[in-house]
């Protein structure tokens, strides 16, 4: 690793999933970064740590940060709202599948510990019900799902469209800096 040289450059260090790291460096690039080093995360398989570096004097300083800070804001609501795209679908149809099991298991019970005909009956139709509640909840969970996806596809490809443009406005302003 080559030694940092603190009074030409300025640096900074950045850790991504493995899947973006492409769009990650495209992005700093745009704001005059160039990278030093990439390194595996030594705990993390699918994280890399990266370093990178950008000369103190260039002009437009102010404002490239500033687009930068925007895009970084854009870049970590994509990553959250990857993590949390099937957040609702998956609780909700967890719990669906474990109330249908517990009514299924409630009518296992009255049939093991009861033998008359009204304990039967409720035992089947705890049963019904339980199996009824699972394949309900696992419908209206694909659902969710598939609602949940659309709607993400959505957002993302606005939120990568609006880091595109800032990467945009951030080379326009770097134009001044190459002609130099």
């Amino acid at each position: 690793m080559e030694k940092k040289d603190y009074k030409k450059y300025d640096y900074i260090n950045v850790s991504v999933k493995e899947k973006r790291a492409e769009e990650l460096e495209e992005m700093y690039s745009a704001f005059l970064w160039e990278q030093t080093a990439c390194e595996e995360h030594s705990r993390y398989y699918d994280i890399y740590n990266y370093t990178f570096r950008r000369p103190k004097k260039i002009q437009n300083k102010d404002d490239l940060q500033y687009l930068q800070v925007g895009a970084e804001k854009i870049f970590n609501k994509m990553d959250k709202l990857s993590r949390e795209k099937h957040a609702f679908s998956s609780v909700f149809g967890l719990t669906m599948g474990i109330l249908g099991v517990a009514l299924i298991a409630g009518g296992i019970t009255l049939l093991c510990l009861f033998s008359t005909l009204l304990y039967i009956i409720s035992a089947v139709l705890f049963i019904v019900a339980g199996v009824a509640v699972c394949v309900l909840g696992a419908v209206v969970a694909r659902k969710l799902f598939i609602r949940e996806n659309n709607r993400y596809k959505i957002v993302y490809s606005a939120d990568e469209r609006q880091i595109i443009e800032i990467c945009k406005q951030a080379m326009a302003l770097t134009e001044s800096n190459d002609a130099e």
